[in-house]
């Protein structure tokens, strides 16, 4: 089974000073989007909330596939990676799991 998150931008969101709002009803981001890599994949699926450049809060909308192992594989366009464990960067331009490891999630 897969599920797709949709993506949305809290845009105009200020935090409390004014500044680039870093949570959402009471879920905190996870910082910039851009520097998700190594981010536990749990604490990803948790929050699903991240910076942009310009400091807008973003909604990640991340693949979540059942793994025929009972582990799940997830991506979105910041990343990829199992569950439990941490994201990794994408390589190229594909913003997918590698063919590798989807034909072996099954």
């Amino acid at each position: 089974m897969v599920a797709v998150v949709l993506v949305v931008v809290f845009g105009g969101a200020c935090g409390d000073d004014g500044g680039p709002a870093t949570s959402f009803d009471g879920v905190e981001s996870l910082g910039a989007c851009d520097d998700l890599a190594g981010v536990d994949t749990e604490a990803l699926l948790e929050s699903g909330l991240c910076n942009e450049a310009d400091g807008e809060l973003l909604f990640i909308g991340t693949v979540i596939f059942d793994c025929d192992d009972g582990t799940q594989l997830i991506w979105n366009d910041y990343g990829w990676g199992y569950v439990p464990g941490e994201l990794q960067a994408h390589e190229g331009d594909e913003l997918v799991a590698p063919d590798a490891d989807r034909e072996a999630c099954g």
